[in-house]
Formats: structure tokens, sequence, C-alpha cells
């Protein structure tokens, strides 16, 4: 018990605004509670936003996988190293930006004309390449009212991920109770 309350007293104070143990409402307005209420409030907010963020940190991550490996092509012997710069060009990539990627580049309805990919074929940048060359492609198509769901949903999940990391204490009290809740 004692260190679950040392350990509710460190996240605790990592809130801004937390001074001297009290417990001060942006709002003179709104009901205070007792602190060990408004800590316990704050606590059960904090253990929420944790698990929301570590789950949208797994989703951005199935999506660095899929945009990075869902098209490859160049030499046979280079494919590799093909393959490792994608993966490296995803990784500093925000959920926006992979969102975009995907639903621009691998996501379809069925309708839609499905390109062979991007690639250049066996030529490269004017020089010939005589070796064996490769190319794979994967796409996700679906009905068009179901792509027009599937993208729509994903584009709500930027939104409500940038909402939360960045305007959540601008938009709740977590000094009080409703705040909290």
């Amino acid at each position: 018990s004692n260190g679950i309350n040392t350990e509710r007293s460190h996240l605790l104070n990592a809130w801004p605004g937390r001074c001297a143990g009290q417990c001060v409402p942006r709002h003179q307005h709104n009901l205070r509670l007792p602190m060990d209420s408004i800590e316990l409030l704050q606590h059960d907010v904090q253990r929420k936003l944790g698990r929301c963020m570590i789950r949208l940190q797994q989703y951005e991550r199935v999506l660095k996988s899929m945009v990075a490996t869902m098209a490859v092509h160049g030499p046979v012997e280079q494919l590799q190293a093909v393959q490792d710069t994608q993966v490296a060009g995803a990784r500093d990539r925000t959920l926006g930006q992979l969102v975009g990627m995907f639903t621009g580049n691998y996501l379809t309805a069925v309708s839609s004309d499905v390109e062979g990919g991007q690639d250049e074929g066996p030529s490269v940048g004017g020089q010939s390449n005589d070796g064996a060359w490769a190319s794979i492609r994967f796409n996700i198509t679906m009905p068009p009212e179901r792509y027009a769901e599937t993208k729509a949903g994903l584009a709500e999940l930027v939104a409500v991920r940038n909402d939360l990391v960045h305007h959540l204490i601008e938009r709740f009290d977590i000094f009080t109770e409703s705040g909290c809740r």
C-alpha cells in the first residue's frame, strides 16, 4: 500500500500547476474535493491516458511496418537494401503522414484502377540495368463504401490523437472532479 501511495504521489507531482499539495482549480466556480479524491481521479485519468498513448503507438508501429513493406522493387541483389531504406524512411513519420501514405498508396476501392506500383522498371536513373529486377506490391482493396468508412475512421484516429496529445489539459481542468470525469 505504501508503494502504491508513493507511486501515486510521484505521478501526481508531474501534473502542471501542482503547488505544495494544494488543489487549485482554474475556475473558482468548480467544486473542490478533498485532495485524496482529486488524486484518485487524476491517477485514473493518467492511467487511461497512458493506455491510450500505448494503443496509439501500437497503431503507429503497425502502419510504419505496413507502409515500409507493402511495396518493394529494384535489382534483385539490392532488394534488402531498398527495403531497409524504406523502413528507415518510415521510422520518423508521424501518424498523420503514415495514414496519408497508407490510404493514398495501398488502400483502394474496388472500382479504383490499381496501378502496378511505382516501378521504374529495369532502367534506373537513365542507366540500363542488365541484372534481374524484382517488384512486389500489396494492396488492400474493398468496396467503395467500406473504403470511405475506413479512410474516414483513420482520419478520425489522427484527429483524436492530435487532440489528446496537444489539447487535453486545455479542454479538461484536471484539478476538479468534473474535469477528471
